[in-house]
């Protein structure tokens, strides 16, 4: 029965109530928020379909109260980690997890997070830079944030224990602009010591879509 408000005057108007996977975001140790996946298990992937019954429009089926810059939702608890996993959305990393857990490989030492969204992901940008292939509507070269990081802006704390990072591609988004993210965070999160690697889902799909699959087959 979580309750799914739209900002509205003279106050925010409720538009859904229904289940909802609630995350703790954490950041410096600290409780920064709620991120909230709205869910409707009769849907494809399972997330509730929302539309303003005002204004017609269709709403993302997630929202956060509090603040998710620089925080992380820590999904498994992980003490003191060796290794951290770090993906944008939860079902992502968790399928990441499950796929571990089911092969019988030792996670004891292994943390999962999830960044909530892409931008989060790497922190905030330097600077704009032109897409390779998409345009604007008046034909002109797009231009998205780039791999340079604002080192002045908050970005997620990688624990000092953490020798090996994993950044998690989604290959269901633009790739080159998600590209950009994953070398963002890279340079975020650069110290010596710690080892940054790449992990990508095959081309179109996500990692919890190859979960799924592997369940229904």
């Amino acid at each position: 029965a979580c309750r799914f408000y739209v900002q509205d005057r003279p106050r925010a108007r409720l538009i859904h109530t229904g289940p909802a996977l609630l995350g703790q975001i954490q950041r410096d140790g600290h409780f920064a928020g709620v991120h909230m996946t709205f869910l409707d298990l009769d849907q494809p992937k399972g997330k509730a379909h929302l539309v303003d019954d005002k204004t017609g429009s269709q709403l993302e089926s997630k929202k956060v109260r509090g603040s998710m810059k620089g925080g992380h939702i820590d999904l498994t608890n992980t003490k003191d980690p060796r290794e951290l996993v770090l993906g944008e959305g939860t079902e992502k990393v968790l399928a990441i997890w499950s796929a571990y857990a089911t092969g019988g490989r030792d996670l004891a030492t292994t943390a999962f997070w999830s960044a909530m969204n892409l931008g989060n992901l790497g922190g905030k940008h330097a600077g704009l830079v032109p897409h390779p292939s998409l345009k604007t509507l008046t034909g002109r070269v797009q231009r998205v944030p780039g791999p340079g990081p604002d080192m002045t802006a908050p970005a997620i704390a990688i624990p000092p224990s953490v020798s090996r990072l994993v950044l998690l591609g989604d290959s269901t988004s633009d790739r080159f602009s998600t590209e950009c993210v994953l070398a963002r965070a890279a340079a975020h999160y650069a110290r010596p010591g710690l080892e940054i690697v790449a992990a990508w889902s095959p081309d179109g799909q996500d990692f919890d879509d190859l979960l799924r699959e592997a369940l229904i087959s």
